[in-house]
């Protein structure tokens, strides 16, 4: 039941970030990332936690394409570039929490 659970939810998140785009990616893996990051803190530090780190990943995107790439990749082709790996990660580490 969890195996399929989690293959179920991954696939509502890659059906949900193809109709939103690669930036409700940032919504959705910045706040698994910080409380698994943080796993003692609160929902209010959780919420203020993943509110910073996304506002920062995205700019630390457009930095990054604006510098380095002239500004001539869109920013959503960027996003995915560290989102997707970076949610197959902490897909791959619930994996293993939810297996031992």
């Amino acid at each position: 039941v969890k195996k399929r659970l989690i293959v179920t939810v991954a696939i509502i998140v890659g059906v949900i970030t193809a109709y939103c785009g690669p930036i409700a990616l940032v919504g959705m893996s910045i706040p698994v990332l910080i409380r698994i990051i943080s796993e003692k803190a609160d929902v209010r530090q959780w919420l203020i936690h993943s509110f910073l780190l996304g506002g920062i990943a995205v700019i630390v995107t457009d930095i990054i394409n604006q510098f380095l790439l002239n500004g001539s990749v869109p920013l959503n082709i960027l996003i995915s570039m560290w989102g997707v790996p970076l949610m197959i990660w902490i897909l791959v580490k619930k994996l293993k929490w939810l297996m031992y």
